[in-house]
């Protein structure tokens, strides 16, 4: 799994591709550390990740 922090809220991802087929840009992405945990930089996408399905408001 990935997570993703939104808006201070850590989100669990399953792939990178979900992410992008979500509407995010991987160029918009920042590693974080080795462990390939992601950080989105744009906020903008948190409608994107909604209209996919993700609820943002589950830590962890």
């Amino acid at each position: 799994m990935k997570q993703l922090n939104l808006h201070g809220v850590d989100v669990c991802i399953t792939t990178p591709y979900e992410l992008k087929k979500a509407g995010a840009n991987p160029a918009e992405w920042h590693r974080l550390d080795a462990s390939g945990a992601l950080l989105l930089q744009s906020l903008q996408r948190r409608d994107a990740l909604i209209a996919a399905g993700y609820d943002l408001s589950r830590v962890g």
